[in-house]
């Protein structure tokens, strides 16, 4: 027999209004794997207009159960990580809002995912993608929450920016060991540090951490946006794109990339859009001479008479030599 929605949350409604109640011992590892396996069929659903689950029981329900292991003192590791997965899967299915009752809540568990990446990734070689992603979406509903002026008051944004920034700054400082060391890292472990990374450079990020660590990331975020673009994926390609001109320094490779990106979008109806938002980004690097070559600008120049483009002809040409 099929499932939807509703036969779903009156699941989750009964099994974590019974785990809430029972606080005597620690729910079974059992039970929340179920809850695990219900939340992904919810967030894998198509997300509905004006659909809310504002009249279930279990958000709220689940919120307090996380909470109280968190704040359990030497909580098993195998607790915490259903605390983060079980966090991250209501926030795809609720969005931020989830934490609006309870934003003390928010603030908690900002804090303890920021360290919590410190652990994940403390060996390079034996990182474990099913215990980074959750900690990294929630970082990026984080970002979401500070941007949203209305949902948190300022110190509680404070706190979620001075968290998110120790998340961000622990990220770049690790891509430039990594570099540096010559120190391999999978690339699924990299799009997950990208998208966050390139999240957190979208609200002007950049201007709040160390500019040295930028310079030491900026070779391995290039490196998966132009993973991305050989494998067509131009919206995750194009989450850098945006952000360079915020970083101090730029590999001479980086027009490369920009034109690999428009190559990539070349002839289809985003690619006009796009080549006004390369033009952006380019005329504020133009008195810059680290980030293109000769090779490079030569190539820029042909395909930018190709489109037939005079803005990009016009700022290609104010490169110097």
């Amino acid at each position: 027999m099929s499932m939807n929605s509703d036969d779903v949350s009156d699941l989750l409604d009964g099994i974590l209004k019974a785990v809430k109640d029972h606080t005597e011992e620690f729910p079974p590892i059992p039970l929340l794997r179920n809850v695990k396996e219900l939340l992904e069929f919810l967030a894998n659903l198509p997300k509905k207009k004006d659909f809310s689950y504002s009249n279930r029981t279990w958000p709220t329900d689940l919120r307090i159960i996380i909470r109280r292991l968190l704040q359990t003192f030497k909580i098993d590791e195998e607790y915490l990580n259903y605390c983060f997965e079980l966090s991250s899967l209501t926030v795809l299915i609720i969005g931020v809002v989830w934490f609006s009752p309870d934003l003390q809540f928010l603030v908690l568990l900002s804090g303890l995912t920021s360290g919590r990446l410190r652990i994940i990734m403390d060996n390079p070689e034996q990182i474990d993608i099913n215990r980074l992603l959750p900690c990294l979406t929630l970082l990026e509903f984080f970002i979401r929450a500070i941007e949203d002026s209305d949902f948190v008051d300022e110190q509680d944004a404070t706190s979620l920016s001075r968290h998110v920034q120790e998340a961000a700054s622990f990220i770049f400082e690790y891509l430039a060991t990594c570099e540096e060391e010559k120190i391999s890292l999978d690339m699924e472990v990299l799009l997950v540090l990208y998208r966050f990374s390139c999240a957190f450079l979208a609200i002007d990020g950049a201007s709040i951490v160390n500019r040295d660590l930028l310079k030491g990331a900026i070779r391995t975020l290039m490196k998966v946006s132009e993973f991305c673009i050989k494998q067509n994926d131009a919206k995750t390609a194009g989450l850098l794109i945006l952000s360079l001109p915020d970083f101090p320094s730029l590999p001479d490779n980086t027009l490369d990339l920009i034109l690999d990106y428009l190559r990539l979008l070349y002839p289809t109806k985003e690619a006009k859009d796009s080549i006004v938002q390369a033009c952006s980004i380019m005329d504020p690097l133009k008195e810059r001479t680290d980030w293109y070559t000769p090779a490079s600008k030569k190539y820029g120049e042909e395909f930018a008479r190709a489109v037939n483009d005079s803005r990009l002809i016009e700022i290609l040409g104010q490169l110097k030599d």
